[in-house]
Parts: structure tokens; C-alpha cells; sequence
């Protein structure tokens, strides 16, 4: 019996870091699928990219939940994997820092919607595939080594943990392939 492709979905995929982590999970033997409000851009080097690739503003919780039925046809019988990449950082028109007192409801709400709440629907909608998977997990912010999220001891063990301090460390949502109950 042939073994099954692994699975990653990664938003924010269209450039930068989310393009790189696409090309090596890709040259690596994962399907990847793809999430970025961006069309897929032909020159993208990797298997599938097109086919796999989902156009979706996850600024829009709305189009997020409607959308969740073709994502989940699309990712089929098990998601190994899911990381929120895509992320969006405030700035100003001229591309300058914007402060918190600068920044209106509407702003926030924006922010919010695609650095946190789009990922935290995307697991849910996705619950299924992940635990069919075993080995899946999303990412979601976690608070500092040290602070209620695990004990002081063991940001030694955790590489994601260990970024000079890093105060938005990201944890796996699910470790063992366990949605609930995972540390």
C-alpha cells in the first residue's frame, strides 16, 4: 500500500517567508495548498501550485466561513499540517510606524481578523482533516515562556520557544496530533 502525501495549508503564501516555507515543503514530497488574498502567480516553482492554491481576503471572517466547505474538499481526508503565516502589521500611508491611538475600530478589526481570527476558523472548520491526519496541528500566538503557556522549564525544549525572548512565540495548537488535550 502506497504511503500518503502529507498535506500542508499555509496562508500567506504569496511571497516572502511563506513562499520559501512553500518551496521546501514542496521539494520535500508535501502537497502543499495555498492561501493568500493574491492569485497564484505562474512563476511559483512548485508542483501543483496552481490547483492547490485558494484566492481568500482573510480579513473577511464572512468569506472565511463561506469558503470553508471548498476548503475542506480541497484538502481532502487528512491535513498534516496548517500555518498561519499571513499576517498584517499597521502602518501609515508613507510606510511608517502607525501607534494603537492612531488606529480606529475598523483597524484593529482588520488586524485582528487576519493575524488571529482567521487561523483560529480555519482550525475549527478544519478539525476533522486535521485529527484524521494524527500528526496535524495549526499554530496559534502564545503567550512568553514562563507565563501560564508552559513552565519556565521547558522553553529549553521548545525551539520556537528560545528566540532571544520573543514575546509572540508560536505553539502548536495540536503537538501530538490531538486537537484537544495536547499540552
Amino acid at each position: 500500500m502506497a504511503e500518503r502525501q502529507r498535506v500542508l495549508m499555509l496562508t500567506g503564501a504569496s511571497r516572502g517567508i511563506g513562499h520559501a516555507t512553500v518551496k521546501t515543503f514542496s521539494d520535500n514530497g508535501w502537497r502543499v495548498l495555498t492561501i493568500s488574498r493574491q492569485p497564484f502567480d505562474a512563476r511559483c516553482p512548485w508542483e501543483g501550485g496552481a490547483k492547490n492554491h485558494v484566492q481568500l481576503d482573510l480579513s473577511d471572517m464572512a468569506l472565511v466561513q463561506a469558503e470553508m466547505p471548498r476548503l475542506r474538499d480541497i484538502v481532502g481526508d487528512g491535513l498534516d499540517a496548517l500555518i498561519n503565516n499571513a499576517a498584517v502589521s499597521p502602518k501609515r500611508p508613507d510606510g511608517g510606524k502607525i501607534n494603537a491611538l492612531e488606529m480606529g475600530y475598523a483597524d484593529w478589526l482588520h488586524i485582528f481578523n487576519v493575524n488571529f481570527f482567521a487561523c483560529l476558523a480555519l482550525v475549527q472548520g478544519l478539525r476533522a482533516p486535521l485529527e484524521a491526519a494524527r500528526t496535524g496541528g495549526g499554530f496559534r500566538p502564545r503567550r512568553r515562556a514562563g507565563e501560564r503557556g508552559f513552565p519556565r522549564g521547558d522553553r529549553h525544549r521548545h525551539p520556537v520557544a528560545r528566540h532571544r525572548g520573543d514575546r509572540r512565540t508560536r505553539h502548536p495548537v495540536a503537538p501530538s496530533g490531538q486537537i484537544e488535550g495536547g499540552r
